[in-house]
């Protein structure tokens, strides 16, 4: 697994700190130990205190390469997402972050078990589930579900990196949590149906899209 080097990473950061200052901060594939630790550093700095950071747990991509390396697991727990206003895991990474196996049946008691004493929300992308997809978020001591449609096509390549993204852009502008999960998840829905049908395999998906 390559890596961006964590001082190169650090130093980045510091000239757009510079320049622009984040109204939100959205964190995805981390790579390796050494870069999460980067990442700790960087938002443990006291002028990035107030900053909402949402963090999609993200371990391994859609074709199955890793992008996590998982002895800095421990770490990602203690130290990474207790920083985190939301994070957004699906099903898989629920699961290993709960250390049990999560169905659609026991999903909300899962959640909620799991979300009580967390200091940040919790909105779980229910894709994995057989069926008809249900989405779940935990925030505030209240659990929402989001039922969905299964859309038919194969063009499903960044949808949990553009629904984080959402969900940050939506937080920058000043939506509460539920708001900004809420009009996040219309918009990749509304993105995976106007896919533009690339290619015959995993395809991206639509840009121009209202919601």
């Amino acid at each position: 697994m390559k890596t961006l080097e964590p001082d190169f990473f650090e130093e980045q950061v510091d000239f757009l700190l510079e320049d622009l200052f984040p109204d939100a901060i959205k964190i995805g594939a981390i790579g390796d130990r050494r870069m999460l630790q980067a990442l700790v550093r960087l938002l443990a700095r006291d002028r990035l205190s107030a900053v909402p950071v949402v963090i999609d747990t993200v371990m391994g991509s859609t074709s199955g390469a890793a992008l996590f390396d998982m002895r800095g697991l421990s770490e990602f727990f203690e130290r990474l997402l207790p920083r985190a206003a939301v994070i957004t895991p699906n099903v898989p990474e629920f699961d290993l972050l709960t250390g049990k196996v999560t169905t659609a049946e026991n999903a909300a008691d899962q959640l909620r078990d799991f979300g009580r004493d967390k200091p940040y929300a919790i909105f779980l992308k229910g894709g994995h589930f057989p069926g008809a997809p249900v989405d779940f978020l935990w925030h505030a001591g209240a659990l929402r579900r989001f039922p969905g449609e299964r859309i038919d096509t194969p063009h499903t390549h960044g949808t949990g990196c553009a629904l984080a993204s959402a969900l940050a852009a939506n937080l920058a502008l000043g939506m509460q949590v539920p708001e900004a999960a809420t009009r996040a998840r219309a918009y990749v829905l509304a993105a995976i149906r106007g896919n533009p049908g690339l290619g015959g395999g995993r395809g991206p998906l639509g840009l121009d899209v209202s919601f």
